[in-house]
């Protein structure tokens, strides 16, 4: 993405988000994405452009799973104390509604439950007041991470 671009994208996005780019990852690949921290949340989001769509026109559900999975993990990152990533091992996601080039998904997230192996999330994607993507998942706690757990 241009300066240009990455500019009028961030000068739409609501205040107290940074940019947050895994540059040469599959990460950098579909962003540009930010994300703001508020306490030990983490919510995210991605300005949809047009080469995020399908042939239908509408944001590929392949990058809307790839966008909660990300959003569940860094808040159990978050809930944990950790800013590093956490593996998943299991989401289970249903796509509800479509969002087109221009619009602003919002991802955001709660860590249900820390056992000393596993963390369980939900939450959801969300796009002009719409629920896009509702999830569920369990990640991986690093190890040593129980001791830092909520």
């Amino acid at each position: 993405m241009s300066r240009a671009a990455d500019s009028r994208a961030s000068a739409a996005l609501p205040a107290g988000f940074e940019a947050f780019d895994e540059a040469g990852t599959y990460i950098g690949l579909i962003g540009p994405l930010y994300r703001r921290r508020e306490g030990g949340r983490v919510v995210l989001c991605l300005p949809i452009e047009q080469r995020h769509t399908n042939p239908m026109g509408t944001a590929h559900g392949g990058l809307l799973m790839t966008l909660v999975d990300l959003t569940l993990g860094m808040n159990v990152g978050a809930a944990l104390g950790q800013d590093v990533p956490v593996p998943t091992v299991q989401v289970s996601c249903s796509l509800i509604a479509a969002a087109k080039a221009g619009e602003i998904v919002f991802g955001d997230a709660e860590v249900d439950r820390v056992t000393r192996s596993f963390a369980f999330v939900s939450g959801a994607l969300r796009a002009e007041g719409r629920v896009l993507v509702r999830a569920s998942a369990i990640f991986r706690c690093p190890a040593g991470a129980a001791a830092t757990r909520p």
